[in-house]
């Protein structure tokens, strides 16, 4: 499904400049709108694999880019922060 989104969202890449339409032909779109939404979708496909919306212990969980915002049922901090620490574990990046 990941791959599938990266490849959706980089067919056609076009950008306007100076009143000129471009193409881009090679590597992945850099354009602001684009890479938050990559940003997203990479995040949400970490986080769909692992069923962080639907946790017993989670009631509500949302992210936008690299801020989240969350509502925990623990003990205390440290359990909260270990539950998300090994709960979602995103490659080359961790959420503190």
């Amino acid at each position: 499904m990941f791959r599938e989104a990266l490849s959706i969202t980089n067919k056609n890449l076009l950008c306007q400049f100076d009143g000129k339409i471009y193409q881009q032909v090679r590597g992945l779109t850099m354009e602001i709108v684009s890479s938050l939404d990559f940003a997203n979708l990479y995040s949400y496909f970490f986080e769909d694999r692992v069923g962080v919306h639907s946790h017993p212990n989670i009631s509500f969980y949302g992210r936008y880019i690299n801020d989240c915002l969350r509502l925990v049922y623990a003990k205390d901090k440290l359990s909260t922060k270990c539950l998300l620490e090994n709960l979602i574990v995103f490659n080359n990046y961790t959420i503190e």
